[in-house]
């Protein structure tokens, strides 16, 4: 049951008590009004009997007529007034009262009283006769008639009176009886009352006064900070509400202390590691400044090299250029040769009488030789320097990684271009060295031109064809050449951008060092080590350990 439900039964059963009892008192009180008047009338009752007979003797004692209807009017009025009386004293009416008002009487309703009144109402309708004949005015006091009626009224007077008399002490015994019927119920109601008192006193100290107790006790315990005991669930309805919540309570914070307390050595364990990750973390962002300063150094020397290696590309673009003329001096010349071997062809017919004109053409055929030889030579040193040059124009490009791509094709298609001037002018040494090995054989025979005239008409024929493939590969070599330089112009230009683009990776590499520097910065405040005793409300990870230090001992006063 309910501490509500508890006290309203306990009050309102209280509240009915007294209402009963009030009510009760009341009623009593009120019948104890009307029981006065019933008890004065029944006890007027008995002075109206006497009345009636002292009025009776009167009306023949009287010295006159006048006298005597006075006593009779008088009789009759007691005779009509003792009638009206004893029946509204028996079944309720009006009557006069004592003091001549008209006054309304309840009727008797104890059996005693109604035993006793309808005792007293018979012998009165007995009396009735002798009331009529006393009251008649016609019949004369000293006639047998009236001294018979008088003689009947006097005979029951004192039977009337007793009769009276033990109506009006009925009335008083039930009255009595009431008065103590109200003390009776008096004296229970106390006694109800002190007792639901001391019930409600005993069920509310035993369930609301020692739970709240209990509770009072769980709470201080909780407060000294032990979790670990639990309150016993007891006492009415809402006390065990309260019970269970204060349980629930103390589980709820046993639990989120324990959350509290792990978490506070995670923490621990998390800023005591972040600090260590931190001073690594600074370590290596130092060894990756020192290295970001080595590739730096590294960067600046490569664009002096590449400085230099653009000024080798313009010597490049010179060296060709020289060769470009050679060989286009060299075309011109073997268009002169292919002249003169067709010349000579058309002169061997008259060899007799020119063979000192074919030995002069051939000594200057052997110059030529010796000239082309040297074109040759030089050529050949231009493709090997060129050859080299992409050689190392790959391992740079090799070096520039993603950047270097591009300039890694161009410096393969130099290197294809360089092997191709190599193959070209090794095949024009070897024909140079033919016609040097073939002038040298014809400055010996030229005492044999005579003879062998056709054989030489043959050969001028041979070297006419040979000299048209000679120009028609001297011009193929013009035409590389000019493909050469025009792609050395092209591997200046990419070196050129390669130059710029290593400087930006200078400036990046700057920029990059000063983040790097930040970050050391930044790990150094984030690890505190600077920090000889971490402030309140600190965020590096010694004021996060000294946090983490200070929440375990807070919940270490926790009994869980």
């Amino acid at each position: 049951m309910s501490v509500k439900q508890l006290l309203g039964f306990s009050l309102g059963s209280l509240v009915v008590l007294l209402l009963g009892s009030v009510a009760f008192t009341t009623y009593t009180l009120n019948s104890q009004k009307s029981d006065g008047l019933q008890i004065n009338l029944a006890g007027r009752q008995r002075m109206l009997s006497q009345r009636m007979t002292k009025e009776a003797l009167s009306i023949g004692n009287a010295a006159d007529t006048t006298a005597e209807n006075q006593w009779r009017d008088q009789f009759a009025a007691t005779a009509t007034l003792f009638d009206r009386t004893v029946k509204a004293l028996r079944d309720g009416g009006t009557t006069v009262g004592g003091t001549g008002n008209e006054v309304t009487l309840p009727a008797a309703g104890d059996e005693a009283v109604r035993a006793r009144l309808d005792e007293g109402l018979a012998l009165w309708q007995s009396l009735q006769p002798a009331v009529a004949v006393l009251a008649d005015p016609v019949v004369a006091p000293d006639s047998p008639e009236y001294q018979a009626a008088l003689a009947e009224l006097t005979a029951n007077n004192i039977s009337l009176l007793k009769i009276m008399n033990a109506v009006t002490g009925a009335f008083q015994e039930a009255s009595d009886a009431k008065v103590a019927r109200l003390a009776v119920i008096q004296k229970f109601s106390v006694l109800l009352a002190l007792g639901l008192a001391g019930f409600a006193f005993w069920t509310v100290h035993r369930q609301l006064v020692r739970p709240l107790q209990s509770t009072l006790d769980f709470a201080r315990t909780i407060a000294e900070g032990n979790l670990k005991d639990t309150l016993a669930v007891q006492g009415s309805q809402e006390i065990q509400e309260l019970a269970s919540a204060m349980n629930g309570m103390s589980g709820n914070l046993r639990q989120t202390v324990g959350v509290i307390a792990t978490t506070a050595g995670n923490l621990d364990n998390s800023a005591a590691a972040l600090f260590d990750n931190s001073e690594s973390i600074s370590g290596v962002t130092a060894g990756v400044a020192g290295d970001l300063n080595t590739v730096g150094s590294a960067v600046e020397e490569m664009s002096a090299s590449m400085k230099t290696f653009v000024g080798s590309t313009a010597d490049i673009d010179e060296a060709i250029a020289t060769v470009a003329a050679a060989v286009e001096e060299m075309s011109s010349s073997m268009v002169e040769v292919s002249g003169n071997t067709q010349n000579a062809s058309d002169i061997t017919k008259r060899a007799a009488g020119i063979v000192e004109d074919t030995t002069s053409l051939i000594n200057d055929l052997d110059k030529s030789a010796d000239a082309i030889s040297k074109v040759v030579q030089l050529i050949n040193e231009v493709a090997d320097q060129t050859n080299l040059l992409a050689l190392n124009a790959t391992i740079e490009a090799a070096s520039a990684g993603e950047a270097g791509k591009g300039f890694a094709v161009v410096a393969n298609e130099v290197k294809d271009l360089a092997k191709q001037t190599n193959k070209a002018t090794e095949d024009i040494r070897s024909r140079v060295d033919g016609i040097q090995a073939m002038t040298r054989r014809v400055s010996t025979s030229i005492g044999e031109v005579a003879e062998i005239i056709t054989e030489t008409t043959g050969i001028s024929e041979n070297i006419a064809e040979a000299v048209t493939q000679q120009s028609i590969a001297t011009q193929e070599i013009s035409g590389n050449i000019q493909r050469t330089a025009s792609n050395a112009s092209f591997i200046s230009r990419g070196i050129g951008e390669i130059s710029q683009a290593i400087n930006d990776i200078s400036g990046s590499l700057q920029g990059a060092l000063g983040g790097v520097n930040g970050i050391n910065e930044s790990i150094n405040d984030l690890s505190g080590a600077g920090e000889t005793e971490p402030a309140a409300g600190s965020t590096s990870a010694k004021g996060l350990t000294v946090m983490s230090r200070t929440l375990n001992e807070a919940v270490s006063n926790f009994q869980t």
